[in-house]
């Protein structure tokens, strides 16, 4: 089995993706990781991080720091001359959907 198979919530992958606030990121404001970590969760096809921020609504540099934070939870492909960016495995994306929004 995979090694999140059969985690308990407190365990989950979750509780370690997250990185300090991105700036403009203040008290009331959404979370830009929660934010790309939604988009990453929903999408199976890699995505640049102009387009995860265009998404979202946010700038290209703070979606940049929190992929460049989770780097070892994504795959990195290069693209159309861009870097594309997706969860590592798509069962790792499952359980992270299942975690996320039981």
């Amino acid at each position: 089995p995979l090694p999140y198979q059969g985690m308990r919530e407190s365990d989950s992958p979750l509780r370690s993706l997250s990185v300090p606030k991105c700036a403009g990121e203040g008290h009331g404001e959404k979370s830009i990781p929660l934010a790309v970590l939604h988009i990453l969760i929903q999408h199976e096809q890699p995505l640049a991080a102009a387009e995860i921020a265009q998404l979202i609504d946010e700038d290209d540099y703070d979606v940049e720091k929190v992929l460049e934070y989770w780097i070892e939870f994504l795959q990195q492909q290069q693209l159309d001359g861009e870097i594309r960016y997706s969860l590592y495995h798509s069962s790792f994306r499952h359980f992270l959907k299942s975690t996320a929004y039981p």
